[in-house]
Order: C-alpha cells, then structure tokens, then sequence
C-alpha cells in the first residue's frame, strides 16, 4: 500500500468514495480485518435464489441501513474456529453468470420496505475465465426504520442483524425530524509544504456530511484513539480511560478582541451545518507512521439531538 504521491485536493463528499479492488479484498484477509458493526463477510451460498437466502439478504441489508451504515462483502469466507470466528478467511467467489449484479440489485430493492437509497453494488472481478467474482455492498445510513421480507426491522449489534424494539424502530423512523451526521477520514500529504504554505505536512482531514432533513447547530467531534496509536498524532489528547485519548474538534467559534495586548474573547458562535451541506470541522497532524499502521479510530458525533458513532480501520482510510 502506498501513500507517497498524496497531495491536497479539496473536493465534496460525494467523491470520497472507496475504491475497491481484488488486492483490496486480499489486503482485508492478510490484515485480518475483523468483522465489526459496520463490516460483514458473507460466503458464496449467501447468495442463492431460496426464500430463505433472499430473507437473510433483506435482513442484513436493512439492518445496516437502520443502524448507521456499513458493507456486506459478498463471497468473502470466515473461519469456523472459535478463536478466529469472524475473521475473514479466504476468497469464496460468486458465479457471476449465474447470479448477476441486477439479480442482487433486484433481491434488495424487492424485498426490504421501503426502498433504501443510497446503496451501491460493486462487482469484484476474481477470474475474466470462470466469469466469477465478489460483491461489495455499501449501504448508506438511512433516514427512516426499513423492514425486511418477514415484516420485521432489524439493526446491527457487534457481529449480527437483531431484531429491533418498537422504541428503537420509532427512533429510527424520526431519524427524518433530525441531522444526520456522517464522518469521512482522509489522509493528505499536502504537496505545499516545500512552498512553506502550511505547517505540517502529514494530516487527517475530519469531514462531516449532514445528510438529514434539517440543520445541526452544535456539533462536537471526538477522534478516539488507543494508547498504541496516540503516539502517532502530533499532539496532546485528553485520556478518557486507561488506553483511550480523545482529541475534540467543534463547530464552535470564539470571537477575540485584544486590548492593550490582552487579548481576550468577547462572543462565542455556531457555525452550522445544514442539510445537504458538507464540510471540514478539522485536521490532525498526524507523523507517517499512522498511515502504515493497522489500528483503529473511533468518531463520535455529538449534536444537540445525541450522539453517533462511527468506527474507522486506519489500513482503509483513503487518500486525497
């Protein structure tokens, strides 16, 4: 993996998009990227024309989308050891001849209420000659409570899609009467660092998108980080627990006035985010070691109508 020819480029969130290749799925097997909330591995008879595969489809598609998002990777095997349950064990490819990206595309959308938007298919090509291949489901967190094929919701806990209570569901379902925050990481090595424009020349650029009916006002960004990898931030985070560091990034900006050389803040202010809008709340400096390394990173989105989580792998960050 390399990072070394990044440099800045400025561009909305809707073209940070992971971009994923075979070497990419191989990466996750060799990493031993484990499943999490937000990452599902799912072998090749998952997919399959029976009642009961399109059932367990619709419920683990919905279930993410009631949750806050995620990928289910289809044609990725795990082991069946207990000790290495959940980790993914090898390439199990999909006849693509036989069950096409549309058969799946049509699997969703005609069996989970309402439709979900938002959710993107991506063929993994494994052998041009045997026409197989992985599929790579991305599903968006979604703005109200979906039901699978069984008339039940579902949500994603840890490894599994349980299902929800009727106080969850209702949660969900007045997610359209809130902001909905989403988090994206990118690695930048600014280019512009020879020029003297900038003072660092490794960061970790915090981008939030809200894609909700109606603004945040106050919003407030904690990056987590265990004790291994604090170290590779150029700064002095807050310790929230034994192995935990936060560093905190808000939309809130203090207004200064200085007297006499005293300098002193005279008004404080919100910088909203709107609907649709998004936008940077921060950078990290970060040293290059972080982007090599396999750890993971936490995000919690606090706004004045709660609190999100969002988990990141630092080897799948991508780079702008």
């Amino acid at each position: 993996m390399s990072f070394y020819t990044l440099r800045f480029i400025h561009k909305p969130l809707c073209a940070i998009k992971k971009m994923w290749t075979k070497d990419k799925i191989l990466r996750l097997i060799e990493d031993k990227i484990e499943e999490s909330k937000h990452l599902d591995y799912k072998a090749s008879d998952s997919i399959q024309r029976t009642d009961r595969k399109k059932f367990d489809i619709s419920k683990d598609v919905s279930a993410f989308a009631n949750s806050n998002g995620g990928t289910i990777i289809y044609g990725l095997s795990e082991f069946n050891e207990t000790e290495k349950k959940h980790l993914p064990k090898g390439i199990d490819p999909i006849n693509r001849t036989e069950y096409s990206k549309e058969w799946l595309e049509d699997v969703i959308t005609g069996n989970i209420v309402p439709i979900i938007e938002g959710i993107t298919i991506t063929p993994i090509t494994i052998n041009e000659k045997d026409n197989t291949c992985v599929y790579v489901v991305e599903i968006e967190k979604g703005l109200t409570a979906y039901q699978a094929n069984d008339n039940r919701y579902y949500q994603r806990r840890g490894f599994k899609s349980s299902p929800m209570e009727d106080w969850e569901v209702k949660d969900v379902i007045n997610r359209s009467n809130k902001p909905v925050i989403e988090v994206s990481l990118l690695f930048i090595n600014n280019s512009l660092i020879d020029r003297g424009l900038t003072g660092h020349k490794h960061e970790l650029q915090v981008i939030l998108k809200n894609t909700g009916n109606i603004g945040a006002q106050q919003i407030e960004c904690y990056i987590e980080v265990d004790f291994e990898t604090k170290s590779s931030f150029k700064g002095f985070p807050q310790k929230v627990g034994d192995k935990k560091y936060q560093f905190k990034l808000t939309n809130k900006k203090e207004h200064h006035i200085s007297i006499n050389n005293s300098n002193s803040i005279i008004s404080t202010s919100y910088d909203p985010l709107l609907s649709g809008v998004w936008k940077e709340i921060g950078r990290l400096p970060i040293y290059n070691k972080l982007i090599n390394s396999s750890g993971k990173i936490k995000c919690y989105i606090s706004t004045e109508y709660g609190m999100t989580e969002s988990d990141f792998i630092i080897s799948e960050i991508e780079s702008a």
